[in-house]
C-alpha cells in the first residue's frame, strides 16, 4: 500500500471499522448504520470474495494484503462522496496492523470491537448464505476466532452481540451517541 497520505485538513472522512471474528454480526451491524444513519457500509466481504478468485482461491497474508490494499482504494474512491464509510475485517490477519495504520494515514478511524462467542458465530456462519462470503472452515472459524480476540486495538466502542442484542440499542444509541458521528440526515 503505497498512496500518498492526504495531508491532516483533508482528512475529512470517517471510517468506521467493525473489527471481530467472523459471525460476530459487522456485516448485519454495517447495513443497520447505513440504512438507520446514513453511512455507507462498504461490502468488504465481496472485495474479498473477488480478490480471492484473482488469487487463484489461495487464503494466504498475501491474498490479506491485497484485500487490504483493494479496500484503501475503495475507500478512497467513495470518500469523496461520503462523509462516513464503514467497513468490517475480522482481525485476524498478521498484516491487519498494516492495514489499520493505512486508514490512519488516509481517514479518520472508528475502531468498534464487536463480539460474539465461538459457538454463535460459527452457527451463524453455517446457517448465512454461503454464496456471499468467504468459505472458511470451522477450524479456520475458531482461529481466526482466536487472532480477532488477541488483536490489540484502542477502541472507541466494543459490542457484545450474543443472539437476542437489540440492534436498535447497539445502533442508535450507543454508536451515534458514543461515537458522536458526522452523519447525513
Amino acid at each position: 500500500m503505497t498512496r500518498e497520505p492526504r495531508n491532516a485538513s483533508d482528512a475529512r472522512t470517517t471510517v468506521i471499522v467493525l473489527v471481530g471474528p467472523k459471525g460476530a454480526g459487522k456485516s448485519t451491524i454495517g447495513r443497520r448504520l447505513q440504512a438507520d444513519l446514513g453511512a455507507l457500509f462498504v461490502d468488504v466481504e465481496a472485495i474479498s470474495k473477488r480478490v480471492l478468485a484473482e488469487v487463484g482461491g489461495i487464503i494466504d497474508e498475501a491474498y490479506a494484503r491485497r484485500v487490504f490494499a483493494s479496500t484503501v482504494a475503495e475507500l478512497e474512491r467513495l470518500s469523496e462522496a461520503h462523509p462516513v464509510l464503514v467497513i468490517e475485517t475480522t482481525g485476524a490477519s498478521e498484516a491487519t496492523g498494516d492495514f489499520l495504520t493505512e486508514l490512519k494515514t488516509h481517514f479518520r478511524p472508528v475502531f468498534v470491537r464487536v463480539r460474539a462467542s465461538q459457538p454463535t458465530c460459527l452457527r451463524r456462519i453455517q446457517s448465512r448464505d454461503q454464496a456471499a462470503h468467504v468459505a472458511v472452515s470451522p477450524a479456520m472459524v475458531a482461529e481466526m476466532h482466536r487472532r480477532s480476540d488477541a488483536l490489540q486495538l484502542d477502541v472507541a466502542l466494543e459490542i457484545e452481540n450474543e443472539d437476542g442484542a437489540d440492534l436498535d440499542e447497539i445502533v442508535l444509541t450507543d454508536l451515534l451517541t458514543e461515537l458522536r458521528l458526522p452523519l447525513k440526515a
